[in-house]
């Protein structure tokens, strides 16, 4: 009887650490992180349409995208110290490289400004390895900020996050279908705000081409709007008591921004997409 219920034990844990490993089962971005970087290989093995990829390390890892679904992955983006030596494993890795396939979107971003605060993570998202988020994280990120950070690249639905501090190993494929060990992510109601500022505010056209168009729903507050690219570098800043504004953004490169309006000593971020 005894030997029953032990086994009984050992098959309900293994059932709950199976549906500990997918955050929501419509999701379509995943994200992978670590410290040492290493050699990631993710094996695409689940038919999961417009799929996402987002990676964090502190050292350089060569990323290989293969497997049966592997043209499913529309974006994969890496952020970090994409020029720090893989040190720690062997053998080492010199540079951050992306090898998939010639129709999927790229991008490496060096240190990005994270889109999410917590006192215990980093200011910039550069690593991740633990799925703690209310534990000092030791220069890293916490797991909250790196999931909000690549919701807010990509949208969509967060399938999982899979974390770990040692070497990514080319002997050991991570498997899609395998899933994560991560589900933290900031509250709903907060998105990527920094503060508690209702979104009553809107920004239009999303995507837009030449022109954004800004309503305030608090038209008698002073507001500063500050335009920043996806690195978190300022683009422009205004400030304005009209109850709407517009931006002029037809100059500008193609690609990702963010538009921070800020009343008071609340926040608003909007994630824009200029094509």
């Amino acid at each position: 009887m005894k030997l029953l219920y032990t086994c009984l034990f050992l098959v309900t844990l293994s059932m709950l650490s199976r549906a500990q490993s997918f955050c929501n089962a419509s999701g379509n971005v995943i994200i992978y992180s670590n410290y040492d970087g290493g050699f990631l290989q993710i094996n695409v093995d689940q038919n999961i349409p417009n799929l996402k990829i987002g990676i964090v390390s502190y050292e350089a890892i060569d990323v290989q995208v293969t497997g049966t679904y592997s043209a499913n992955v529309v974006q994969v983006v890496y952020a970090g110290y994409n020029s720090s030596p893989s040190t720690h494993c062997s053998p080492g890795v010199p540079t951050t490289t992306l090898h998939v396939a010639p129709t999927t979107s790229t991008s490496i971003i060096f240190a990005p400004t994270v889109t999410y605060s917590n006192s215990y993570g980093y200011t910039s998202v550069i690593c991740n390895y633990s799925c703690s988020n209310t534990t000092s994280q030791g220069g890293c990120n916490t797991p909250d900020q790196i999931t909000d950070y690549f919701m807010a690249m990509f949208g969509g639905t967060f399938y999982y996050h899979k974390t770990q501090y040692g070497c990514y190993l080319s002997t050991s494929p991570q498997n899609v279908s395998a899933g994560g060990n991560c589900c933290i992510q900031p509250p709903v109601t907060t998105g990527i705000q920094k503060n508690n500022l209702v979104n009553n505010n809107t920004v239009s056209p999303n995507p837009a081409t030449n022109q954004l168009d800004i309503k305030f729903s608090n038209p008698s507050a002073e507001h500063t709007i500050t335009l920043l690219n996806q690195l978190g570098q300022t683009i422009s800043t205004m400030k304005s008591s009209q109850s709407n504004e517009k931006i002029n953004v037809k100059d500008l490169e193609r690609g990702m921004y963010f538009v921070l309006i800020e009343e008071g000593s609340q926040s608003q971020y909007q994630k824009i997409i200029l094509e």
